[in-house]
């Protein structure tokens, strides 16, 4: 009789170790996704800073003159095929 309860209060004990494991497990995954959504906003912030002063450096190099002059703007090269029968080998 007295095995059968000490095996009963083993059994408890294992259940209930296993069971404060999983709750342990679950409150560090929880503060490991916390920290990994604050970190993510931290890079977020610190891209729209990047953004912001890419802007403002793009502001900067704006000429004063919004003259259209054709030497400061490129020209666009726009590529014909030749012939492209011949390259495919049909």
């Amino acid at each position: 009789m007295t095995a059968k309860i000490l095996l009963i209060l083993l059994g408890l004990g294992a259940t209930a170790m296993a069971l404060l494991a999983q709750r342990q497990q679950r409150i560090d995954t929880a503060y490991e996704l916390t920290r990994i959504h604050s970190r993510c906003d931290d890079i977020r912030t610190s891209l729209w800073d990047v953004r912001r002063s890419i802007a403002q450096e793009i502001v900067l190099m704006k000429p004063e003159d919004d003259s259209s002059d054709e030497s400061s703007v490129p020209k666009i090269v726009q590529n014909q095929p030749d012939d492209q029968d011949g390259i495919n080998g049909g």
